[in-house]
Parts: C-alpha cells; sequence; structure tokens
C-alpha cells in the first residue's frame, strides 16, 4: 500500500509536463553546463565581492546578497552563488558557496580562489557569476547573475562592492 502512494513511483510512470514535447516542435538546445530552470518570475538583488589579486591567485570573496526575489510559489528561496572564471572551455573553473536555506538575503562570507593565473591574462578574463536556489537533484532556479569584466577593475587593490544581479548585466564596481 505504500509503494503505491510514493511520490518516486508516481513521476517514475508519470512524466513531468517538462519532460513532454509536443510532436513536431524543435525546443531549444539548453547548454551543456546549464543546470538550472530559467527564471520565472522577477529577477533581482545584489550580490556583495571582495576581488583581489596576488602571487598568480584571484580571490573571490562572496560576502553577501540582498533583495533577492522569493520563488513562484511565495516561499523563500535556498541560494547558493556559482562562479565560471570565463573563458573556460572545459568547464574546469566553477565554484560554488554553500548553500543557504529559506532567505532572501543570504550571508556567505566564503573565499573562492583560483590558482596559476598570470596577471597577463586577466584583461581578457571575465567572471560569470550566478545566485541559484537549490531545488532538486537536476534543476535548479536561476534567480540572477552578473558578468564581471577583470579588465574594468584595478586589481592592484582589494575591490569591494555590490554588483546588481539580473539577466546576463555587465557589472562594475
Amino acid at each position: 500500500m505504500f509503494i503505491l502512494q510514493s511520490d518516486l513511483l508516481y513521476t517514475f510512470f508519470h512524466p513531468l509536463p517538462r519532460d513532454e514535447v509536443a510532436a513536431g516542435t524543435n525546443p531549444a538546445p539548453k547548454p551543456a553546463d546549464a543546470t538550472w530552470s530559467q527564471p520565472v518570475g522577477k529577477m533581482g538583488g545584489e550580490v556583495k565581492l571582495s576581488i583581489s589579486y596576488k602571487n598568480n591567485k584571484l580571490f573571490i570573496m562572496v560576502m553577501h546578497i540582498r533583495g533577492l526575489q522569493p520563488l513562484q510559489d511565495g516561499s523563500d528561496p535556498d541560494p547558493y552563488v556559482k562562479i565560471y572564471l570565463l573563458p573556460d572551455p572545459q568547464k574546469t573553473t566553477k565554484r560554488k558557496t554553500k548553500v543557504a536555506r529559506k532567505t532572501c538575503n543570504p550571508t556567505y562570507n566564503e573565499m573562492l580562489i583560483y590558482d596559476g593565473i598570470p596577471k597577463g591574462d586577466l584583461h581578457q578574463r571575465e567572471l560569470h557569476l550566478s545566485v541559484l536556489s537549490e531545488e532538486g537533484f537536476w534543476e535548479n532556479i536561476l534567480l540572477g547573475e552578473v558578468i564581471i569584466r577583470l579588465r574594468d577593475l584595478d586589481l592592484t587593490r582589494e575591490k569591494m562592492g555590490w554588483f546588481e544581479l539580473g539577466s546576463r548585466s555587465h557589472g562594475t564596481m
């Protein structure tokens, strides 16, 4: 009797709407590294970062996020930050913070480090920062993102500031 009431068993035999594709349509291809669903509501908020460079190491301190929007069902998200140092053809530069539970204003104070980055390469690199809500095994919800061009920053000294989260916006400090 308990097996018949299992949600896992139900979803195994009943495909979710996202899995159903109408015959004759070509869904938009999903990027190979995409592990989140597209935003379903208003994106927004800001992320506070401290960025510095010393001895071929790029240091990114993810400090706070403020003003994230609640999820579509009205509940608070379980946000985390994911950063790629682009270009990254092999997808080896992914760094992530821990997940903060049920909050629109998380505090992380986590240092993410990229080692072995020559100073001469900084001007052609950029950070792709995404804020996602952890929602399950395979699908997370994108809450906002920003691309930070390192050439726009003077990394001879630590830079600290707030970056606006949106949809593929370019941030400056």
